[in-house]
């Protein structure tokens, strides 16, 4: 029956003689680690009400370089005992690594297909409870808001929705397949005049609306009558389906 090995660092199985050997090269490059830490006179730092902030900067880079210092000592000790463990990919040459950066190309594929970017405050002019043009080719034809999604509200306050916000509504009348059910939908137009950044006050001849899904694509294929730029730059998928955009 044969001998149980003990892993080491390289995931090689090795025999009681040479992993014996092992522990104690480590036992050896433990002791002279620590000698060499002694042997280090490190400075008492001066209290940091009594110094400027020169001392401050030179200390730290000091410290920084002591550090490094002892990092090459102990990979140098470790590499003499033991020259054939690869220590580069286990301890690292830079002992204070940066954060890691995110490029703007990864981080800006989460918004497609729903709501992308944000939009500034307009007037809402439809609270729960409104009744609302479809504009889109589903077969529905009016929608009837129970609730705007991201309002957080107070007490005696009806949550209320403008152009380019998600509500969750009915069909009041249409296809019976799309009756009696929730939907989530979009508002493309509104009657309540709203101001935009340019001081131009702008408002539509009805309210309307365009049910999606949960992730912003629509349900039809087609949008009748224009389509608020508020709601455009907000809503891709509805924007490349609106025939004209105000």
């Amino acid at each position: 029956m044969g001998v149980k090995g003990e892993r080491c660092l390289k995931g090689k199985r090795l025999d009681r003689v040479d992993a014996s050997a092992h522990r104690h090269n480590y036992m050896i490059c433990t002791l002279h680690i620590s000698e060499l830490q002694k042997s280090r006179k490190r400075a008492t730092p001066p209290h940091p009400a009594t110094t400027t902030f020169d001392d401050r900067r030179k200390d730290t880079v000091q410290r920084t370089d002591i550090g490094r210092e002892l990092l090459n000592d102990s990979l140098n000790a470790i590499r003499l005992h033991d020259p054939d463990v690869d220590w580069f990919n286990v301890i690292s040459h830079n002992p204070f690594p940066s954060p890691p950066s995110f490029s703007s190309a990864a981080m800006s594929k989460r918004g497609r297909g729903g709501s992308s970017g944000a939009k500034f405050r307009i007037s809402l002019g439809l609270p729960v409870g409104a009744v609302i043009n479809c504009a889109d080719n589903t077969g529905a034809k009016n929608l009837y808001i129970i609730s705007v999604k991201g309002i957080k509200g107070r007490l005696n306050r009806l949550p209320a929705a403008g152009v380019g916000d998600m509500v969750m509504a009915t069909v009041k009348k249409g296809k019976p397949e799309l009756r009696k059910k929730v939907h989530p939908a979009v508002v493309i137009r509104q009657r309540k005049s709203y101001r935009r950044k340019d001081g131009v006050f702008l408002y539509f001849e009805d309210n309307a609306g365009v049910i999606v899904n949960v992730k912003g694509e629509m349900k039809g294929s087609a949008i009748t009558g224009p389509v608020a730029k508020e709601c455009a730059d907000l809503w891709p998928r509805i924007a490349s389906n609106a025939g004209s955009i105000a």
